[in-house]
């Protein structure tokens, strides 16, 4: 049997709470610096609620910004 390096760190479905904070889990680590946050992420999942979910693609910004506007 072979280990894969991809882990779920939530048992279920996380609801909007939980699912903050799965995003922030990794926030009070003692080595933390703002540039170096996505290797602790890698590979690792959860998942999350339809409503959660909608939230989430609501908060991303419109198709049409564009950085020269």
């Amino acid at each position: 049997m072979t280990v894969s390096p991809i882990r779920k760190v939530f048992q279920g479905i996380a609801d909007r709470r939980q699912m903050f904070a799965m995003f922030d889990r990794h926030a009070q680590r003692p080595d933390r610096r703002p540039d170096d946050g996505s290797s602790l992420y890698a590979g690792e999942w959860f998942e999350i609620g339809q409503a959660a979910h909608d939230y989430m693609f609501e908060a991303l910004p419109p198709v049409i910004l564009a950085v020269d506007m």
